[in-house]
């Protein structure tokens, strides 16, 4: 039997775990990714991408390619009973929070597939067909046994393993690992298929009815009918087997009250619900990330964001430790920062989900009468629309509470904080006289040092070059400094930052915010730059 050393391990090689791997690349970190099925899903599965992981998309040079593969839902309609009550145009919501003011909707299969293509553009490759037979932790190093499509075995060493391999994961029950929650008791079923009806094919259609729902979800395609739907299996169907989707057609018409024609199946599946979630990200040199960490209701689209989003989060920190650059406690900001998201997600999910999918007649009457009409009124406020449209785009997320972040000046409640999200701003690039874009000015991997002039004081400015001789003496290779003045061209960033002195933010590789001070304080600079680095 063959054994290998390797830094990294990924186990899984869907969404998730493909993320791990293609954010590894871009590091250039050495790695592993093994995967027991044959290839990349047939089968659409999760649908929405949301706004944040399009960002990431873009900062990985892949957005455009999306885009071409998908189509944005710009507004979200909901009914009752097949009349219209209450119409979100996500557009308006997001507009001036991110690039990307909508939910698009990108198959799971397609997401894999670009996943994978960045990869192996890269000269990676996933090990297709290769399946985990063993895990043991032998003091700092791990120790897995895989059997490859040939039968051939081999035992591999890594020094850091991320699990990324779905909500049974055999990671987490050789560790032997709580998966905290519970199961929800109702049937779900999923299709994909053309629906002949008059509503828009650009839209998210949600309707409810008694005791039930449906959800419409556009896929593109050249005639402008396939949908996504998602709903509860009509409970008499619960206790059979082998249901095909022509057994329930009929009954979702009468029971949703909707004047439609179902086509045939391109995909279709029942399934259960769980909303559960582990206690610790991290185990060790053990990662956890995506489904095997954390599941939950599809409710607002946020399961495959928040697994690609686990692995973008962990991957830059763990590629600092693995060059040599970072202290290994940096790691252990993965789990707090991303764990209390996770559990908050859960237990949102769960609340709304029950709520949609609880039974009885007063929970039936109230969520077909007063629910849309609280949702028309308060929708119908511009605030809560953007606060709306913020949690479920995951742009608001914030790690305010890591202990990487930190402020070391006064901040005004409208201005952004450590743990913030770098807001969507434009500013002047004076390379080439345009506006551009703060994320595409910062597109380099690595953190970002950016000093924000007010004024011209030349004692200040004097101060700040020191620190910036500092970064590039000592951290150049890790560091990249810009300045952005308060000039007309940038008036409206400076204003949406509430930058009222000169200020220095260091954003982190993943275009988070993780400290804000003054651009002459060398000292606090330097206190925040060694809890991170060796």
């Amino acid at each position: 039997m063959n054994t290998s050393n390797i830094p990294v391990l990924i186990i899984g090689a869907g969404p998730t775990g493909l993320m791990a791997a293609a954010q590894l690349e871009r590091f250039g970190i050495s790695y592993r990714i093994i995967e027991k099925r044959k290839g990349t899903t047939k089968f659409s599965k999760a649908l929405g991408v949301q706004a944040r992981t399009m960002e990431i998309y873009e900062q990985m040079g892949l957005v455009e390619k999306a885009i071409a593969q998908g189509t944005p839902a710009k507004k979200l309609q909901i009914m009752v009973k097949g009349q219209y009550v209450q119409t979100m145009p996500l557009s308006e919501a997001g507009a001036g929070f991110t690039a990307f003011p909508y939910l698009f909707i990108l198959e799971q299969s397609r997401n894999e597939e670009l996943l994978l293509d960045y990869i192996e553009a890269k000269g990676g490759r996933v090990e297709f067909q290769t399946e985990m037979t063993s895990f043991e932790v032998k003091g700092n190093q791990t120790r897995v046994g895989i059997q490859h499509a040939d039968g051939s075995l081999e035992t591999i060493q890594a020094d850091w393993v991320i699990a990324a391999d779905g909500g049974r994961s055999p990671v987490r029950k050789a560790l032997n690992i709580p998966f905290k929650g519970d199961t929800y008791k109702n049937i779900f079923y999923v299709v994909d298929t053309d629906v002949a009806w008059s509503k828009d094919h650009h839209s998210l259609h949600i309707n409810l009815a008694d005791n039930n729902f449906t959800a419409f979800f556009p896929i593109i395609d050249k005639k402008g009918t396939r949908y996504r739907l998602v709903g509860i299996l009509p409970e008499h169907y619960s206790e059979k087997k082998d249901i095909e989707f022509d057994d329930i057609k009929n009954e979702i018409k009468r029971v949703q009250n909707l004047d439609l024609e179902l086509g045939d199946a391109n995909w279709f599946s029942i399934y259960k619900v769980h909303h559960r979630c582990i206690d610790r990200f991290k185990e060790g040199a053990v990662f956890f990330a995506g489904d095997s960490a954390h599941v939950h209701s599809p409710a607002g689209g946020q399961g495959m964001n928040t697994g690609l989003q686990d692995a973008y989060n962990l991957v830059w920190k763990l590629a600092l430790v693995v060059q040599g650059k970072a202290k290994e406690s940096l790691l252990d900001s993965y789990h707090t920062e991303r764990w209390v998201i996770a559990n908050q997600l859960v237990n949102t999910t769960d609340r709304v989900f029950s709520n949609v999918v609880r039974k009885g007649r007063l929970i039936n009457w109230f969520r077909l009468n007063i629910v849309p009409f609280l949702i028309s009124r308060l929708m119908g406020v511009k605030k809560i629309q953007q606060r709306a449209f913020k949690m479920v785009s995951q742009t608001g997320i914030r790690y305010s509470n890591s202990p990487i972040a930190v402020s070391a000046t006064y901040l005004s409640k409208k201005a952004p904080h450590p743990g913030d999200r770098l807001p969507y701003v434009k500013v002047f690039d004076s390379t080439t006289g345009e506006l551009k874009n703060l994320y595409h000015l910062l597109g380099e991997q690595g953190f970002h040092a950016v000093f924000w002039w007010r004024n011209n004081d030349k004692t200040e400015i004097q101060d700040a070059a020191v620190i910036e001789t500092y970064l590039k003496e000592n951290y150049t290779t890790v560091v990249q400094t810009h300045n952005l003045y308060d000039q007309t061209e940038n008036s409206s960033a400076f204003q949406k930052l509430d930058l009222k002195n000169s200020t220095l933010y260091l954003v982190r590789p993943d275009n988070y915010i993780g400290y804000i001070g003054k651009v002459d304080d060398l000292d606090a600079l330097k206190a925040y730059l060694e809890l991170i680095f060796i």
